[in-house]
């Protein structure tokens, strides 16, 4: 079946560098997320619960 959809989609299969840099991506743009929201609340709880959340 994965050999029926790489034909159609005309994209190979996924390697593990691939899926290694698919994660980075979204770790990093997750945590991009988080300061921007931190840098952004407006009020001291939210801000604390943000930096939190980043650190964990």
């Amino acid at each position: 079946m994965n050999t029926i959809i790489e034909t159609l989609t005309g994209m190979e299969a996924l390697t593990d560098q691939v899926v290694a840099m698919d994660l980075l991506i979204a770790a990093k743009s997750g945590v991009r997320n988080y300061a921007m929201a931190v840098t952004e609340s407006g009020t001291p709880e939210i801000k604390e619960m943000l930096t939190r959340h980043l650190v964990d």
